[in-house]
C-alpha cells in the first residue's frame, strides 16, 4: 500500500534537492552544504551510490519505502504494546505520510531509534552494535541527535555504575563521543554562512 501511494507522489523541492546534491556534488561540497543547512549527511550518503550511477529519481522514493517498511517490521516484531495500538500507529498519519511517503531524512531517524530500542536490553552485551546505531542516529537529523544524546547519556551513566567494565565498553563510549562530535562538526555553520552571521550578530559583546 505504501509503495502504491508513494508512486503517485511528486517529489517536493526539499526531497529533490537532496537527490540532486547527492548526484552532482562531491563529499567535500556536501559537507559544506550540510554545515549551511543544519542537516547531517547520513541520508545523502545512502543516496550517493544510486544517484552517482545514474539511477532515476524515483529511486529515492523506493529506498525510503524500504526504510519505512523496516520501521513497521521493528514495531510489529519487537514492540510489546497491544496489537491494536501497533495497528493504529503503523497506519497513522505520521508513519504513513510524514515518515513513509515523504522521502526525507526523518524516516531513517525513526528506524534507527526503534532499532536502538529493540536492542536496548542488550546494550552492554552488544555494546559496539548498540552504540554504532546511536552514532548513525546522531548523523540523521537534529531531532534524532536529541534522541541519540539522551540514550547516550543514559548509557554513559550506566557505564560509570558498571562494576565489571570491559575494554569493549570503553570503545563503545568512544563511539558515542565521536558520534556527538561528528554531528556538531557536520551542522556547525561555516564562517561565511548566513547562520554564522546571525550567530555573530546575536552574540552579546564582552
Amino acid at each position: 500500500m505504501l509503495g502504491y501511494a508513494a508512486s503517485f507522489h511528486e517529489l517536493w523541492r526539499d526531497e529533490a534537492e537532496v537527490w540532486l546534491f547527492a548526484r552532482d556534488t562531491s563529499l567535500t561540497d556536501l559537507l559544506s552544504y550540510a554545515r549551511n543547512t543544519g542537516h547531517p549527511l547520513l541520508w545523502h550518503i545512502i543516496l550517493i551510490p544510486f544517484a552517482k550511477f545514474g539511477f532515476p529519481k524515483i529511486t529515492i522514493t523506493i529506498i525510503h519505502c524500504f526504510i519505512a517498511t523496516g520501521v513497521v517490521f521493528l514495531i510489529l516484531h519487537y514492540s510489546k504494546i497491544p496489537w491494536f495500538l501497533k495497528f493504529f500507529f503503523c497506519f497513522g498519519y505520521f508513519l504513513v505520510f510524514e515518515y513513509g511517503i515523504l522521502a526525507r531524512n526523518y524516516s531513517i531517524g525513526i528506524f534507527l531509534t526503534f532499532l536502538a530500542l529493540a536492542f536496548y536490553s542488550k546494550r552492554f552485551e552488544n555494546s559496539i552494535f548498540y552504540t554504532s546505531i546511536l552514532f548513525l542516529l546522531f548523523s540523521t537529523n537534529a531531532y534524532s541527535a536529541i534522541v541519540a544524546s539522551g540514550l547516550s547519556l543514559v548509557y554513559l551513566i550506566e557505564f560509570l555504575k558498571l562494576k565489571n567494565k570491559k575494554q569493549i565498553h570503553l570503545v563503545a563510549v568512544f563511539i558515542l563521543i565521536l558520534g556527538g562530535l561528528f554531528f556538531l562538526y557536520q551542522v556547525y555553520p561555516e564562517p561565511n554562512s548566513q547562520k554564522a552571521s546571525f550567530l555573530s550578530w546575536t552574540r552579546v559583546p564582552e
